[in-house]
């Protein structure tokens, strides 16, 4: 009998531990769920900002682009006014020539 109540008893202490390990187990599984429900929050904002991140890029090479088409009109327009000044320059020198072919001919006459 003496046997036969320690192989009882063993079986018990066995009942125990497969008990603590199945709790283990059950606390174990838990903590990985909540783990990949936390990675998969991670990820899911990773995604959000990399989103993000991607629209801010593409504003910016859409502001560049409109930044480099107004330096582009700029420098057009500052062709242009250089132009006319040059011609308004060269148009007063042709009044002035002939307000004084105009004198001249006053004078004479």
């Amino acid at each position: 009998m003496n046997v036969i109540s320690q192989i009882i008893s063993d079986i018990g202490s066995i009942n125990t531990m497969v008990a603590r390990i199945s709790e283990s187990k059950k606390k174990q599984i838990e903590s990985n769920r909540q783990v990949n429900q936390n990675a998969n929050f991670v990820t899911q904002r990773s995604d959000e900002i990399s989103a993000a991140s991607n629209e801010q890029k593409n504003a910016i090479e859409e502001i560049s682009r409109s930044i480099n088409n107004i330096n582009q009109l700029a420098q057009e327009n500052a062709e242009k006014i250089t132009s006319i000044a040059a011609a308004s320059k060269d148009l007063v020198k042709k009044i002035h020539n002939i307000n004084t072919e105009i004198e001249k001919y006053i004078s004479r006459g």
